[in-house]
């Protein structure tokens, strides 16, 4: 079993073309590589959630550089979890799914996931404290349940009504307008429509 899983994760690999010390996963190939909410079979996951289009702060410069060296050292070493990191900014779907407002660190094992809190502290952004969290600190913290990824027809839909986001309040006020003149229009001439069916009913 160990050693399909292995197989299957150096199948993933080579199929996104990722750099084994740093897999980058979108909204496309998360769950089919970490398998987060359906059993976790691929093994745990370490994974970065972050937009490096928007940070370019001392700290995130820190963070990240740790975060390279967590990921090929962990290559190396087999510390028995996959580190990754996902670009936010192209991967809205993910963003909105694990709720996400700017920088976050989350574990996937054991068919849980575990967030990595405080990443201002002093000393958090350090190599040391980032393994030291996914091998055991993440013990000391809560749990949480894996949210569901969406639906192809929800995901589909949003993504149809994002496109259209510019045309829509056009067409929601051209509706507004004719459905105010069409009311105004069948007030205006209910005498008349009355006065009409008063006559077909003397004939």
């Amino acid at each position: 079993m160990r050693y399909a899983r292995g197989l299957l994760l150096i199948c993933f690999l080579c199929l996104v073309g990722a750099d084994p010390s740093a897999v980058k996963l979108s909204d496309s190939t998360f769950e089919r590589a970490t398998q987060a909410s359906t059993g976790q079979t691929t093994g745990h996951w370490f994974v970065l959630f972050t937009c490096p289009e928007q940070k370019q702060d001392a700290s995130f410069h820190q963070l990240r550089n740790s975060w390279d060296d967590l990921a090929e050292e962990s290559w190396h070493e087999s510390y028995g979890f996959q580190v990754a990191e996902v670009n936010t900014c192209h991967s809205p779907g993910l963003k909105e799914r694990f709720g996400i407002e700017d920088t976050a660190i989350i574990l996937f094992r054991d068919r849980q996931m575990y967030k990595y809190a405080n990443l201002s502290r002093k000393g958090a952004n350090s190599k040391e404290a980032l393994q030291q969290f996914a091998l055991k600190g993440y013990e000391h913290f809560e749990a949480l349940s894996v949210p569901q990824p969406q639906s192809f027809w929800a995901a589909a839909m949003k993504e149809l009504f994002a496109t259209q986001l510019g045309v829509m309040p056009v067409a929601v006020l051209t509706l507004g307008f004719v459905g105010v003149m069409f009311v105004f229009f069948v007030l205006l001439n209910q005498p008349r429509v009355s006065a009409v069916i008063q006559q077909q009913k003397r004939k």
